[in-house]
């Protein structure tokens, strides 16, 4: 439950993005973009943004892995999606992730 909350979050982040932010997040994804062996992308993430694996969840359709990235500090973040292949695919990225307190 925790990770979609923190996925809920972050999308309703992106909503309130500054433009010119959200294009800057996107042009540094460029080579990201699309998919790639799941291997691939996380070595990626880590050698691009100091991103490692935070959190896993299964997507609703039963095949899909939902996994967040973030760096140190929570400067910049991933969210990618797997499927049972071993593809990933970079879904949405960010600056600014912070873990948010739940509530009971």
């Amino acid at each position: 439950m925790k990770f979609f909350i923190i996925v809920a979050l972050a999308l309703l982040a992106g909503c309130v993005t500054p433009e010119p932010q959200l294009q800057k997040v996107t042009r540094a994804l460029a080579p990201l973009q699309g998919c790639a062996s799941t291997d691939l992308i996380n070595k990626s993430l880590l050698k691009r943004y100091g991103e490692r694996r935070q959190e896993i969840g299964l997507h609703q359709d039963g095949n899909t892995l939902v996994t967040l990235f973030t760096s140190g500090g929570g400067k910049t973040w991933t969210i990618t999606l797997t499927s049972p292949n071993g593809i990933s695919c970079s879904a949405m990225a960010g600056y600014h992730w912070a873990n948010a307190p739940l509530e009971p």
